[in-house]
């Protein structure tokens, strides 16, 4: 039996320049999911991609970051573990070998035009022109 945890999606504002200070450093707003998992994140815009394990992948309008909103999602086949958003796509390293390709041009109907069986578990993907790049284990 799967246990679903509570994800907290924390958006920090900086507000000095120097973000390494951590008392420049506030909470803003705060997102409670039921999803799985909160594996990764990539924000473009007003919009936070949300690679969430066996929820798929989440898209959040971050417009306003005091509250933030689910405005869509894509359930994938297996675990997301990773994302990276280049134009209208978002890519998923799904754990179950494969990388997902997801249309997210309207983000409130994001879904899967494609898929690449990769030969082992991706954890991570970066897309950088005609390119993802994927890392795993196994296989």
């Amino acid at each position: 039996m799967r246990i679903i945890s509570v994800v907290v999606l924390i958006i920090c504002l900086c507000i000095a320049a120097n973000a390494q200070d951590s008392l420049n450093v506030s909470l803003v707003g705060s997102l409670y999911e039921n999803w799985d998992v909160a594996d990764d994140v990539k924000v473009i815009g007003d919009y936070a991609y949300v690679a969430a394990g066996y929820s798929g992948l989440r898209i959040l309008d971050i417009s306003d970051p005091e509250t933030p909103i689910e405005v869509g999602y894509c359930q994938t086949p297996d675990d997301a573990e990773a994302v990276d958003v280049q134009g209208n796509y978002a890519y998923i390293a799904d754990w179950e070998k494969a990388l997902r390709i997801i249309d997210i041009s309207d983000p409130s109907d994001p879904h899967e035009v494609g898929f690449l069986e990769t030969s082992s578990w991706p954890e991570c993907v970066a897309v950088e022109g005609n390119y993802a790049y994927i890392t795993g284990w196994g296989g």
